[in-house]
């Protein structure tokens, strides 16, 4: 990583899902905050996740206020293998595309995508303090498990890789 955040990348493509269908050439721009800023109680969207990541955006801005924002981001995988792994441990997402980098210069952050999987997954955990243990080694970039990258770069979709039931 050079010193403005933005990981040298030397792949061109990447492993994205979602659960809106996209076609090759579409644009996936980030889109958390328009979630956050448009969100209906009642809606189709998990309040927890929202809540979740609204913990996370806090811990962020205590731990590493420079790095790139997960509400103001797309994530990306560097594998299909990993990508699918994330796609069964959350499930919900219908569609995991080939994306590349509209804006290859865009800041990054490598981190933990299974410390992500861990927040979302049901146990009996109070959520704060679930949040804060797993958003430190996160924002740290503490990897021993699925990287993820986040990137302010808008995303191009290259090819749909799969689809789920």
């Amino acid at each position: 990583m050079d010193d403005t955040g933005r990981l040298e990348r030397r792949m061109t493509t990447y492993y994205h899902f979602r659960q809106r269908h996209r076609n090759p050439g579409d644009i996936i721009n980030p889109s958390m905050r328009s979630i956050l800023e448009t969100y209906m109680v009642g809606g189709n969207v998990n309040p927890w996740r929202l809540a979740t990541e609204l913990a996370m955006e806090e811990r962020r801005l205590v731990l590493a206020p420079k790095a790139v924002s997960r509400i103001d981001s797309n994530f990306v995988f560097f594998t299909e293998d990993d990508a699918l792994t994330q796609v069964y441990r959350l499930g919900g997402s219908k569609f995991l595309f080939e994306v590349e980098f509209v804006d290859p210069t865009a800041p990054t952050f490598k981190a933990d995508f299974d410390l992500i999987s861990k927040l979302f997954t049901s146990d009996d955990s109070p959520l704060l303090p679930k949040v804060k243990t797993m958003a430190d080694p996160y924002w740290k970039g503490q990897i021993n498990g699925t990287p993820e990258l986040l990137t302010t770069s808008p995303l191009k979709v290259v090819r749909t890789v799969r689809t789920f039931a």
